[in-house]
């Protein structure tokens, strides 16, 4: 059961309110939108804050220096991070951290060179805003890219599985998340690449990616490791139901070392089941 946070969904949507009043206000932005789990619609009390601002390129410098006085009328900051490069533009972002703590990815960019990434919800848009367009991947990049993830897929398959053995599970659910990924890219690359800048299996858009998300398994609140195998199972059947698209598009698929992981399960599986018939028979009352 996930937990609610009213306070700190409340304070979060009013430092929001408050940034983006602010920014409408300010004849030097010409637009701004969110993205994460805002852009997708599947935010909830624990989400943070992705906002991207376009502001105009002939005063973008001063508006940049003025982010500390735009900081402090929204909010009280704790802490400002360092600018670092924008993964979804050509202007850099600061991470700040407000009382809550509310998180907030602060995005900017030059208007003549900002473009909203898919999955992203537009605030207001005074231009407006041409949008990004998806990347063309070449015939043969495609199959190569499919080619390392697939072989990827396959060698964090073995290790996430011996995790399972040992039990420890807490590692297997690490490797775990990296097979989402990995099957979320290779699927993408071959039925639906123009979503290749989505993000991993943690960033699906429930309408756009809804035939990816049905296919993934999920984990409830209590994880059993046999809850993990069977979730790699999944996994790999969905990569071996795949594979001829993934032939067709003229990838090589690590068929060996598909089949020694296959055998690995099956070998781990049949301890799993050994090991609860013999702890079930010590429940058993003596006689």
């Amino acid at each position: 059961m996930t937990v609610r946070n009213d306070d700190l969904r409340q304070d979060r949507d009013r430092l929001l309110s408050n940034l983006m009043t602010l920014l409408a206000g300010d004849d030097r932005v010409r637009a701004a939108w969110l993205s994460g789990s805002f852009g997708r619609g599947t935010e909830d009390d624990w989400s943070d804050l992705d906002v991207h601002v376009a502001g105009a390129d002939d005063a973008f410098e001063t508006w940049l220096a003025e982010r500390p006085s735009l900081y402090r009328r929204i909010g009280d900051p704790l802490l400002v991070r360092p600018d670092k490069p924008s993964n979804a533009g050509s202007g850099p972002y600061q991470g700040v951290i407000f009382p809550g703590p509310v998180c907030l990815d602060f995005n900017v960019h030059p208007a003549s060179t900002a473009r909203p990434g898919i999955d992203c919800r537009i605030q207001f848009d005074q231009l407006p805003l041409p949008e990004r367009e998806p990347p063309l991947i070449a015939p043969a990049a495609r199959s190569t890219h499919i080619t390392d993830t697939l072989g990827f897929f396959w060698a964090m398959t073995t290790i996430a599985l011996k995790y399972v053995a040992r039990g420890n599970s807490h590692r297997a659910v690490s490797q775990l998340d990296l097979l989402l990924g990995a099957y979320a890219k290779v699927w993408r690359l071959v039925h639906n690449p123009d979503r290749l800048e989505a993000g991993g299996a943690h960033w699906l858009h429930p309408a756009h990616d809804a035939e990816l998300v049905a296919r993934l398994p999920r984990l409830g609140e209590t994880i059993r490791r046999g809850d993990i195998l069977d979730a790699i199972s999944t996994l790999m059947r969905e990569v071996d139901a795949i594979t001829p698209g993934c032939i067709g598009l003229g990838a090589i698929v690590p068929t060996d070392v598909a089949a020694a992981t296959r055998h690995l399960r099956d070998l781990i599986r049949a301890g799993m089941d050994t090991s609860s018939t013999e702890e079930a028979g010590h429940d058993e009352p003596r006689t």
